[in-house]
């Protein structure tokens, strides 16, 4: 019984931790959002300049726009 227990208690830190780095992940896009929004209100530039002001990664540019 413990090899399950511990086999389960393994399986919940591991989903843990995944769900962590998911919600950095999704902290990281708002916070981009965030700024992305700020330069283009107020230094009027688009949405493609800010993010390039900003060097924001290909990967997350979708999720801004």
């Amino acid at each position: 019984m413990c090899n399950f227990r511990d086999f389960i208690e393994q399986r919940g830190i591991e989903q843990g931790l995944l769900l962590k780095a998911e919600g950095k992940v999704e902290g990281n896009v708002e916070a981009t959002l965030l700024h992305v929004k700020k330069l283009v209100q107020r230094i009027n530039v688009s949405a493609m300049d800010a993010m390039n002001i900003l060097d924001v990664e290909d990967d997350i540019r979708p999720a801004i726009l």
